[in-house]
C-alpha cells in the first residue's frame, strides 16, 4: 500500500504530464529541483568545490516573484535557500 507521501509525489507527476496544462520543462525542472538529493547532485556536477560547503538539507524553495497564485506557473526562475 503506497504511503501517502508516495500517492501526492504520484499526483504531482500525473500534474507535470497533464498536455492541457503546459509548461512542461518548466513544471518539470521545478518538480524536480525542490528535492534537496536532486539540487545537490546538478550543484556538485557544474561546481563541485562550491557544493561541498552548502547545506541542501535545510534548502527551501523560494518564489522569485511576489505575483498572484494563477501567475505562479509562469514563472521559470528557481530560487533556493541553502
Amino acid at each position: 500500500m503506497p504511503t501517502e507521501r508516495q500517492t501526492d509525489e504520484l499526483q504531482e507527476i500525473l500534474n507535470i504530464l497533464d498536455p492541457d496544462i503546459g509548461h512542461f520543462a518548466d513544471k518539470l525542472a521545478k518538480w524536480t529541483f525542490k528535492r534537496p538529493e536532486f539540487l545537490r547532485g546538478l550543484v556538485f556536477m557544474l561546481k563541485e568545490d562550491i557544493g561541498q560547503y552548502l547545506d541542501f538539507d535545510n534548502m527551501k524553495v523560494v518564489s522569485p516573484y511576489n505575483i498572484v497564485d494563477t501567475l505562479q506557473e509562469t514563472v521559470s526562475d528557481l530560487v533556493f535557500t541553502v
